[in-house]
């Protein structure tokens, strides 16, 4: 060589290293005659192979040297990176299985007050709630991704042979996730397509996030115990005639004011009484409980009845029953247009029993409305009552009985033998006070079925006109009296446990379906594509050896000042200035330093020389690597050596040598990097180097 500077420009090191093995280094750039690069002046980057702890411990103390630490972010850390890739993946399947769910049981329960109000309103925590999981995760991984974009540059110049518009002239931080994704795929840099994208759909999670909740009234079934407070059993004080009497104001008011059956009585069914918990609006209560069903049996007159006048102002009427059986009432005209009432019928068994047992004949009699000419009706009914165990569904709110079911005939014992008629009393023992509830009780039945009457359209008149007119009034409203005594008179006080179904419209927590399965696959596939992304990611950002945050102007001086290409660019160049400036040069990190150091573009070289390439040479051209690293160092040199254009064919062959080799180290197999390009690279170099230093003329084949 000519001079030491020369000799330490000249001089490239192969080296299997003490950090690897498997990989040639190359210490520095091949250069250009365009610009005077100095990389070859920084000392190497202190490292040390991987060994033990101890070992490294040390050796540290004996040299006193540390060896720098590369630059991380705390943002990659790899517990920040998967913690944020894998809470959305999982966020998604909890989605999925929290639908699942709402939709299997109707919902979730809440709180029928809202404790939380000092906060806001329900809508508020609704759309609040989900974005407090969501929405921190949605930032890391927008700022992962803010990474990803931010170490590309780098990455591509750890890779080599890259241009200045996919390197040093590329920012994908400044132009911004949207326009990262176009510029990305121009360049095929792929995880940056991937990340940006992922990271944009980020974005809609909030919206999702704030509509997948919602509250509603839902009918919910809760198993509990309740307790029953009645048996079947006859009313100790059932003489008294409170229960009848009772019932009977209740059935005419119910006539007049249209009532609905009360509390534990449902169309002729009465059952026990039983507690109910705490009331809910719409709710229901089913239980499975002892139930009485009343039958009046009512059946009408064989003939219209018959008046007879005793002549003293008074009618006898007369009517025979279906089944054979006579009755007679006496009623007086002048006490009123209208009269009505109840009288016993015996007939057949009950003739011997009290008349509390009797079968009943309700009469009606009025003047008809067109001649004024007296008219008359009877019903006949032998009640009759029949107890069961019956499956009871009563309203919370009101203990209406909403319906009741027989599921199978009452085994156990009990003291009802023969129905009450709950109209007629055998009155021998009964003070004034009874004997007044029993002509209430009878009066305010038949009035109420002939109030009934009246109401009706057309009044009594279109009721007597009727075949069966009486007779399906007396049945409706005399089976209400019927159930409403059974419920008092059939059963007795007495507590047990039975097990009851609350079915009740409650508050319930729904996952809405539609947003909620989006925002489930959206966050799935953001963290199952991010994990992907990021140990990408992670695998080219630990082959990068940087030691200060990329981007500060520092380290951007610190990575160029001895590379050169500095020179060929001013301050006041335009991004597309600096473009052309740089045009014809491929950037790569120095491996032994970490300087971004430049080369001439190869392709240039051989369409300057009109040197084929390896994809367009024929047959007739070698395409051995080896081979073609040692023609294309001979080919310059005889094109440029005629000219004494010495120092420029010594640049020249050097950088083609060099570039050839760095490619072949990166783009080949470790066996083939090692020895092919090793051991035939160095023979051609040290005979270029031999000629240029002769300043000798060879021919392509000398």
């Amino acid at each position: 060589m000519s001079s030491s500077h020369d000799s330490a420009e000249d001089h490239l090191l192969y080296s299997t290293g003490n950090r690897s093995s498997a990989a040639l280094s190359i210490t520095r750039s091949a250069g250009s005659d365009r610009f005077q690069e100095s990389v070859y002046l920084i000392p190497d980057r202190p490292s040390y192979p991987k060994s033990t702890f101890k070992s490294y411990i040390s050796r540290n103390k004996k040299d006193g040297i540390k060896p720098p630490k590369r630059f991380a972010p705390f943002i990659t850390n790899i517990f920040i990176v998967f913690g944020t890739t894998l809470s959305l993946l999982f966020l998604g399947v909890g989605l999925e299985v929290g639908i699942y769910f709402s939709n299997r049981d109707n919902g979730f329960p809440v709180p029928k007050e809202n404790k939380l109000g000092f906060i806001g309103g329900q809508s508020f925590l609704l759309s609040v709630a989900p974005l407090i999981l969501i929405i921190p995760n949605a930032i890391l991984y927008r700022e992962l991704d803010w990474m990803v974009r931010y170490y590309q540059p780098y990455i591509v110049l750890q890779r080599g042979q890259a241009s200045a518009d996919e390197t040093l002239l590329l920012d994908y931080v400044a132009t911004g996730t949207w326009w990262s994704i176009f510029y990305s795929m121009k360049h095929k840099h792929r995880i940056v397509t991937i990340s940006s994208i992922t990271a944009i759909a980020t974005f809609a999670l909030q919206p999702l996030g704030s509509s997948i909740f919602s509250i509603g009234a839902a009918m919910n079934t809760k198993p509990s115990s309740v307790t029953s407070m009645k048996t079947l059993g006859v009313s100790p004080d059932v003489n008294d005639l409170s229960s009848f009497v009772a019932a009977a104001g209740f059935t005419d008011a119910a006539v007049v004011h249209g009532l609905d059956d009360p509390p534990f009585v449902r169309n002729g069914w009465a059952t026990a009484e039983f507690s109910f918990l705490e009331p809910a609006l719409n709710g229901t209560m089913a239980v499975n409980t002892t139930g009485i069903i009343t039958n009046p049996n009512c059946q009408g007159a064989t003939a219209k009845p018959t008046l007879t006048d005793l002549g003293n102002g008074t009618l006898t009427l007369t009517a025979t029953s279906t089944s054979g059986c006579p009755a007679t009432a006496t009623l007086t005209p002048g006490d009123a247009v209208s009269q009505y009432g109840i009288a016993a019928a015996p007939c057949g068994d009950s003739v011997g029993k009290s008349r509390n047992f009797q079968p009943v004949m309700f009469w009606y009699f009025s003047p008809r409305s067109d001649t004024n000419a007296n008219q008359a009706d009877a019903i006949f009914c032998a009640p009759t009552v029949q107890p069961f165990n019956v499956h009871a569904v009563a309203v919370l709110d009101s203990g209406k009985m909403q319906s009741c079911e027989k599921i199978s005939g009452y085994t156990s014992a009990h003291n009802i033998t023969d129905p009450f008629n709950s109209v007629i009393f055998d009155e021998t023992n009964f003070n004034a006070f009874v004997k007044a509830r029993s002509v209430t009780t009878r009066t305010s039945v038949s009035g109420a079925v002939f109030k009934a009457a009246q109401l009706a359209q057309g009044g009594p008149q279109s009721i007597f006109d009727l075949p069966n007119g009486f007779l399906d009034l007396t049945t409706r409203i005399y089976t209400k009296h019927l159930a409403v005594s059974a419920k008092s008179i059939y059963f007795v006080n007495q507590n047990s446990t039975i097990e009851s179904d609350e079915n009740s419209f409650s508050p319930r927590l729904f996952i809405n379906p539609i947003p909620g399965h989006f925002l489930a696959i959206l966050l799935f596939s953001i963290g199952f594509v991010g994990i992907f992304v990021h140990l990408t990611f992670r695998r080219y950002r630990n082959q990068l050896h940087l030691y200060a945050p990329p981007g500060t102007i520092a380290h951007t001086v610190a990575l160029t000042a001895h590379s050169g290409f500095g020179q060929l660019l001013v301050p006041y160049d335009t991004p597309e200035q600096m473009l052309e400036r740089l045009k014809g040069l491929k950037f790569t990190l120095d491996k032994r330093t970490g300087a971004i150091v430049a080369d001439e573009d190869l392709a240039d070289i051989d369409e300057a020389y009109a040197l084929p390439s390896a994809k367009s040479a024929g047959t007739d051209w070698p395409r051995s690597p080896a081979a073609r690293i040692h023609l294309h160092s001979l080919i310059i040199l005889e094109a440029l050596a005629p000219t004494g254009k010495d120092h420029n064919g010594r640049g020249l062959a050097r950088r083609v040598v060099r570039s050839q080799l760095r490619f072949l180290c990166k783009s080949r197999g470790i066996l083939w990097g090692l020895l092919d390009p090793v051991v035939q690279g160095w023979i051609v170099f040290r005979r270029v180097v031999h000629i240029i230093a002769g300043n000798q003329h060879i021919g392509l084949h000398g």
